[in-house]
């Protein structure tokens, strides 16, 4: 399953961590649509991310960005209006990845929470994505980069 369009906002919690090449990888380059692909080990896992979805249960899956892979972290559909508002049948749901949350101390590339959102009312993706530009510029916000979402 293959999600477009998402637009992914993380909570910085330390320095990002330095590749194997000596480059820092990147998140947030402007200049890139990362993919970002979970593998879920468990069968009906939609339907278990839906079943879990009002009481915020995370589920595991292994998170793979920019080249590298965290195993075993917790993913969880997120929003109210974005869920509830989306039309019948579509899975392009908002996602919260915490990545911490079975390996205590696990973080991708200095981080330990992304969230993804589905720009549910937003055809052309642009709205969320200018505002938290513009509050980055002022040093407000939290940082944000479009993304390619793999689900498996």
């Amino acid at each position: 399953m293959k999600l477009r369009g998402l637009l992914l906002r993380a909570i910085p919690l330390a320095a990002l961590a330095t590749g194997a090449s000596g480059q820092v990888p990147d998140l947030y380059d402007p200049d890139v649509v990362a993919d970002v692909r979970l593998t879920f080990h468990q069968p009906g896992f939609w339907q278990q991310l839906v079943a879990n979805r009002a009481s915020e249960t995370p589920i595991a899956a292994d998170l793979t960005v920019a080249g590298v892979t965290v195993p075993s972290v917790g993913v969880r559909l997120r929003g109210n209006t974005s869920w509830l508002l989306l039309p019948a049948g579509s899975q392009k749901a908002s996602f919260n990845i915490d990545i911490d949350c079975f390996v205590p101390g696990q973080e991708l590339l200095g981080y330990r929470q992304l969230n993804l959102n589905n720009g549910w009312h937003d055809p052309t993706f642009l709205r969320e994505f200018l505002g938290y530009r513009l509050m980055r510029r002022h040093g407000l916000g939290p940082q944000c980069n479009f993304v390619r979402l793999h689900l498996d």
